[in-house]
Order: structure tokens, then C-alpha cells, then sequence
């Protein structure tokens, strides 16, 4: 960018005539010392208006990205979240109590409720107790079977279905 300011004093680069701090010169600047001042400042910053605009517009978008984030919770709740789940302590649950998953056993699509979430084994006492079992209103499911044998739509699960049938499966 092309500078049109450069150091030096105002008052001695414009040939100011009048009495510097008088009448004219009201807070000891004068409206055209505020201009050169400003644009002086605004050149030590490098950048041209394009720059400036396209920073005002990833400002909004990050003061956008903040506030959703205090809106989520405190940075450092998010920090003991982050460090849970590096942790291997935090599960991911795929639906919530109240929801209605489906689920194929034996050929047939079934649909039951969701009503808790628990830490056990399936039937096989050879598996490690640290899985997390959805208990429904019909059965107990194995999470680590959601989107295998265990969906949240009929669709997902009748495709499944239809699916293991064409490759020889069920």
C-alpha cells in the first residue's frame, strides 16, 4: 500500500500559521492533525480496505463460534469432556431414553422402547463387563451393534435386513 502519511509533526509538515494549543486547536488537536493521525494509524496497520473487511467478516463468524460455545458450557467443562473422552471415560450414547430403536433378530424387524442404559455383558459371560447395554421395553441390546443389527429408523434396519439376506447371510 502506498503511504500518504509520514513521521514528522503535523503542525510543522502543514505549515500550520496558527498558534498551536490555541483557538483553532481545540484539545491540542486540530480536525485535520485527527485526520493525518488517524490515516497515519490506520497505514501503520499494513492493511488495505479489502483486508480490513474481509477481518470484520471472520470476526463475526468466530464472535458466532464463541458464543455457541458459552452457550454449550464453560471452556474448561469442555476441557474435562475432551480429557474424559481421551480418557476412555466418556460414552457416546446413540439415542436417548424414550426413543424407539429397531433391531433384527431371527429374520424379523423389531421395534422397542428405550427405558435405560447400563454397564454389563451380553449373554456370553466371556465378554468383558465394561460394554453398554441398552435395556427396552423387549430386550437388553449390545450398543457396539447400532447400525449392524440395531437402528433408529425401520427403514435402516429393514435395509440391513434385506441386505444380509442378498449376501447369504440370515
Amino acid at each position: 500500500m502506498e503511504r500518504l502519511t509520514f513521521d514528522g509533526n503535523f503542525c510543522d509538515i502543514a505549515c500550520c500559521t496558527e498558534q498551536r494549543g490555541g483557538e483553532h486547536c481545540p484539545d491540542r488537536y486540530c480536525s485535520q492533525r485527527r485526520v493525518w493521525e488517524r490515516l497515519k494509524a490506520y497505514e501503520d496497520t499494513g492493511l488495505e480496505p479489502e483486508d480490513i473487511k474481509s477481518l470484520e467478516a471472520e470476526w463475526c463468524v468466530c464472535k458466532q463460534l464463541v458464543e455457541e460455545y458459552r452457550a454449550i458450557g464453560t471452556i474448561d467443562h469442555l476441557r474435562e469432556l475432551v480429557q474424559a473422552e481421551k480418557d476412555g471415560l466418556l460414552v457416546m450414547l446413540p439415542c436417548k431414553v424414550g426413543d424407539t430403536v429397531y433391531y433384527n433378530l431371527c429374520g424379523w424387524t423389531h421395534e422397542a422402547g428405550v427405558r435405560t442404559f447400563f454397564c454389563g455383558h451380553p449373554s456370553h459371560k466371556s465378554e468383558p463387563v465394561n460394554i453398554v447395554m441398552i435395556r427396552t421395553t423387549e430386550c437388553d441390546l449390545d450398543m457396539r451393534k447400532f447400525g449392524k443389527t440395531v437402528f433408529l429408523t425401520r427403514e435402516e434396519a429393514e435395509a440391513a435386513l434385506e441386505a444380509q439376506k442378498g449376501g447369504g447371510g440370515a
